[in-house]
């Protein structure tokens, strides 16, 4: 992943001006960054960030983009194709708290929020279930616990792990808040019997027990 050569040869006066403004912000974010190309134009802003990025060593490069991620990582979202695979380098590039920051600060900035959310869906969905493992309550079933559960169908004994979508595995027992038998369990607590519907008929299960997936 790089950045458009908009690198310029020196410093411009307004480069300079720009710069003086940076350093006042305290912890620069994503609506400062839109403040910024409001005042001084989208390809004046850029174009700064990225004559900096190239003029700096690795470590100093490693620095600007953590620092600066809004930046970087609106320039990264041009050039990229949106897929998993580059998704998840972005997360590795930025950091992961930085990456759901500048999402959750684009979609509270954006005149149409729906448009954002479908084109950037792996992101949201990313920061939704880690927003759902922060505030999960122990006592129920949510994503991030293991559950074990007796098969009443059956009669045997199960365990199932609840995972996010993008985390699924049928193999490991990993299984998706969003498939039948998670979205079921989801907010039960131990006792509670629940019904789903799958293609081989309509299977029960009770839980047992609820522990956190570590």
């Amino acid at each position: 992943m790089g950045y458009p050569d908009m690198r310029r040869f020196a410093m411009t006066d307004k480069d300079k001006i720009i710069v003086e403004e940076i350093k006042k912000i305290k912890s620069f974010d994503y609506k400062n960054y839109q403040k910024l190309i409001n005042k001084y134009g989208e390809a004046e802003v850029n174009g700064l960030f990225v004559t900096l990025y190239y003029n700096a060593n690795k470590k100093e490069q490693d620095s600007l983009t953590k620092k600066y991620y809004p930046v970087y990582l609106s320039l990264d979202l041009k050039n990229l194709l949106i897929n998993d695979d580059n998704c998840f380098l972005l997360v590795e590039k930025y950091g992961e708290e930085n990456v759901e920051k500048y999402f959750a600060d684009l979609i509270k900035t954006s005149k149409n929020a729906n448009e954002i959310k479908q084109k950037y869906s792996f992101f949201y969905k990313l920061i939704e279930e880690e927003t759902i493992e922060d505030e999960v309550d122990f006592d129920k079933i949510n994503v991030g616990c293991t559950v074990k559960a007796y098969d009443i169908t059956f009669d045997e004994e199960i365990e199932f792990k609840l995972v996010g979508s993008t985390e699924a595995n049928s193999l490991e027992g990993k299984i998706s808040n969003e498939s039948p038998v998670g979205h079921a369990l989801i907010g039960k607590t131990i006792g509670d019997v629940v019904e789903v519907e799958t293609q081989a008929g309509v299977m029960q299960y009770k839980v047992l027990d609820i522990t956190r997936t570590v």
